[in-house]
């Protein structure tokens, strides 16, 4: 994927290294996050800044994200700005009032992500389709807690299916393990467009 970069600064064993010292320092956010992440990279994943990474792949002719982030278990994701961009499960309400929109698992730009903005209109949303994980990578436990990154064909037409995403773990607010990446294959396309 490009733009993309994998932030990998120690060894497998260092990175058990710096987790004993980790589980000897007094318990905090930081601490916590830091046994999170090197616990992964001890496993051998590689990590990702997506604050970073949607900084450098920026925005396409539109103004739009060329990324998107869902969590594995949705099949569309809904893309809102309000002075930052916003990625979320649509819920099924009467009134799509903002605040019927509000999800803890939400992924959300800080403003300043992107430094060339066009003035989007208030409340304007875009969605596209989330692409499916091939069976052969596909995780045993629930998808609820994993991710999935891609690039976006179009945020204007649904039927565009994605080819190239990145199956993550969230670690901590900003940074995600990937598990795997993948590109679809025709076959996988065709099925995403019936279900």
């Amino acid at each position: 994927m490009k733009g993309v970069t994998k932030l990998q600064t120690v060894t497998p064993q260092e990175a058990r290294d710096i987790i004993t010292i980790a589980q000897e320092l007094p318990k905090s956010k930081y601490i916590d996050a830091v046994k999170k992440v090197y616990a992964c990279i001890e496993q051998g994943m590689q990590i990702l800044d997506l604050y970073e990474v949607f900084a450098k792949t920026g925005t396409d002719d539109n103004g739009l994200p060329k990324l998107a982030i869902a969590r594995a278990d949705r099949k569309e994701i809904y893309l809102t700005s309000y002075g930052n961009f916003q990625y979320r499960e649509l819920k099924k309400h009467k009134h799509y009032h903002w605040r019927t929109w509000v999800s803890k698992l939400d992924f959300s730009l800080p403003r300043g992500t992107f430094t060339h903005l066009r003035k989007f209109e208030r409340n304007k949303r875009y969605k596209t389709k989330v692409p499916t994980i091939p069976v052969k990578i596909h995780p045993t436990d629930s998808l609820k807690k994993y991710y999935i990154l891609w690039e976006v064909e179009s945020w204007e037409e649904i039927d565009v299916m994605p080819t190239d995403p990145f199956l993550l773990k969230r670690l901590t607010k900003n940074l995600f393990g990937i598990v795997a990446e993948w590109d679809l294959t025709p076959l996988e396309q065709a099925i995403m467009k019936g279900i």
